[in-house]
């Protein structure tokens, strides 16, 4: 018997069980309720199995003269199930008053019967139940021995299933894992199989595939492991890492990690009068480049990234085929149902601080790698506008149009959340184009201006548009001009930038050169570089001790030189 209950307040001594001189916690064991226990089955209990649980999901729903289904709650059911998918969302809801039935967490497990139906119920687990899920995978069997029908269902509840079932007090649970089912020849073994992505993308919680991403491409080797009785691939034990040309449809708990090629703005949704948000993102990697939805947080979390980020994204999946304009398709979704998760690995700030994960390269390894990182000086900076170079170290009067200070062309107001330059509506307030919303004001921050692309310039006057590049040398014969960190680099703030004079500004940009630096470097274009982050260069004690060593053989040098001179 496997249970839930804390080592420390629950351990007691075996020998001492008769001994009445000892308190009776210390001597005897205490038992969970039993709604957080869990009994784990092995092939010998199958006639035990078979016995009790012969109650299928057909004989919980009802149907009617209306097409749908109803739910008997009265009857005390005794259910074998599948499970086909675990939830890595956990839904919060508000506190209640009641403290024996708060139900403040919640996770979905979603169930099968072993019949030929395959239409789905939810067992949801609340709170200290929640623990239970541990013991959990896909693929596996529960046994539910008076399980609670809800009567209060939510709507994600309710837009998974019309059969919500809960642990009671008197419900039990009993578990088997998908190797003992087989053996104990209780596995689902019809050949119409629950489909997790026709399942999925029915759902509000993972909309439905759009044009954005299409993935239409047959893949050019064997798959990578074999299906599953849904037909699925699990990727959760793949040891290996897992290339784009790897992929094929109706994959689960892939790892991906590639070469941010273009991010596209939010572009909602519509289910039943709710609104999703979806994010798409081009990723490329050694072997193919494919679009990746993202919804609602999922897609929020990847709000920051930029092309020319390499990006970790975990828990994705392929949905199944389907007919497009040019044949069969399929897409890659991720979703915090899936539990995917967004790891930008080029803002990692140990590429810089760590020395065991810093590798620096010279400048002439982003034409090859994308991104690296580089031990620079800043040599100089300039002001760029669509119509060039306007102010710069070298020339400190405007080249061309009329400002009253650098700040009015580079710093911007933009969205907190994704970095994003803000625009106004007829209103005057504030909207992100990007993130397609409303933005109130506490959202708003200020930011320096990064390189526009070309179709982010056509609602602005050019002579609105102006950011910094910086030139950074490392000491070999080639310098790049990048944009990005300025405020790291000057060591303020945009906002405090923002209020000093035009004379104070130029100054507090000509402070920063000759500094060096540890920049880390990705390409967004050809010839087009943005520092994603800096740092000081910190000399180390080796470093400062060669030096002292060089400074101290100059000067002897000189001193040698000296004392010649004076002799002759």
């Amino acid at each position: 018997m496997r249970l839930i209950c804390d080592a420390k307040i629950n351990t007691p001594i075996a020998a001492q069980y008769s001994n009445k001189d000892i308190e009776r916690v210390n001597r005897i064991a205490r038992v969970p309720p039993t709604e957080l226990l869990m009994f784990c089955l092995e092939p010998r209990d199958a006639a035990f199995v078979r016995a009790e649980f012969h109650d299928t999901l057909r004989t919980v729903r009802l149907p009617n003269l209306g097409g749908h289904h109803a739910v008997q709650r009265k009857r005390n059911y005794k259910l074998w199930l599948k499970v086909v998918h675990i939830e890595k969302e956990q839904h919060i809801t508000p506190s209640s008053n009641d403290r024996e039935n708060r139900k403040l967490n919640r996770i979905d497990v979603i169930l099968v019967d072993t019949t030929k139906d395959n239409l789905p119920a939810v067992l949801s687990l609340y709170d200290e139940q929640m623990q239970l899920m541990t013991m959990l995978a896909r693929g596996d069997y529960i046994g539910l021995y008076h399980p609670h029908c809800s009567d209060a269902q939510t709507h994600s509840q309710m837009s998974r299933s019309d059969v919500v079932l809960e642990c009671a007090q008197d419900t039990v649970l009993f578990y088997m894992s998908a190797e003992n089912a087989r053996l104990a020849g209780l596995a689902k073994t019809t050949s119409t199989a629950f489909s997790l992505s026709s399942y999925t993308d029915s759902q509000s919680t993972m909309g439905k595939p759009d044009n954005t991403n299409n993935n239409s491409r047959r893949p050019s080797r064997p798959e990578i492991m074999s299906r599953d009785d849904e037909g699925y691939i699990d990727c959760a034990m793949y040891p290996d890492r897992i290339y784009l040309g790897d992929l094929a449809p109706c994959m689960l708990n892939v790892t991906l990690f590639g070469f941010v090629k273009s991010v596209a703005s939010n572009n909602p949704y519509l289910a039943e009068g709710k609104k999703m948000d979806r994010y798409a993102i081009r990723i490329a990697d050694a072997t193919d480049k494919m679009d990746v939805t993202l919804w609602a947080e999922a897609g929020r979390n990847a709000r920051k990234l930029q092309p020319g980020h390499y990006v970790l994204l975990t828990n994705l999946g392929t949905s199944e085929k389907s007919r497009g304009a040019k044949g069969s398709v399929w897409y890659i979704n991720g979703s915090s149902m899936y539990g995917t998760e967004v790891f930008n690995i080029s803002t990692t700030q140990a590429l810089l601080t760590s020395s065991w994960m810093r590798q620096i390269e010279p400048i002439s390894a982003l034409s090859d790698r994308g991104q690296c990182q580089i031990d620079v000086v800043i040599v100089g900076w300039e002001l760029h506008t669509p119509q060039g170079v306007v102010l710069s170290d070298q020339h400190d009067c405007w080249a061309s149009g009329s400002y009253g200070s650098i700040a009015d062309v580079v710093i911007v107001d933009a969205h907190n959340v994704c970095h994003r330059v803000l625009q106004k509506d007829e209103q005057g307030k504030y909207v992100c184009a990007f993130c397609a919303c409303s933005v109130p004001a506490n959202h708003v921050v200020q930011m320096f201006r990064a390189k526009p692309i070309k179709s982010a310039n056509k609602n602005l006057a050019s002579n609105e548009i102006g950011w910094i590049e910086w030139r950074l040398d490392d000491g070999s014969e080639q310098t790049i001009t990048a944009y990005g960190s300025e405020e790291v680099l000057i060591s303020d703030s945009a906002e405090h930038f923002k209020l000093m004079l035009h004379e104070e500004q130029i100054v507090c940009l000509d402070s920063v050169l000759g500094k060096p630096f540890l920049c880390s470097v990705s390409t967004t274009g050809k010839d087009m570089y943005r520092i994603d982050q800096v740092t000081p260069r910190k000399f180390t004690s080796q470093e400062c001790m060669e030096t002292m060593k060089a400074i101290k053989v100059q000067e002897k040098r000189i001193t040698a030189t000296t004392t010649t001179a004076a002799l002759i």
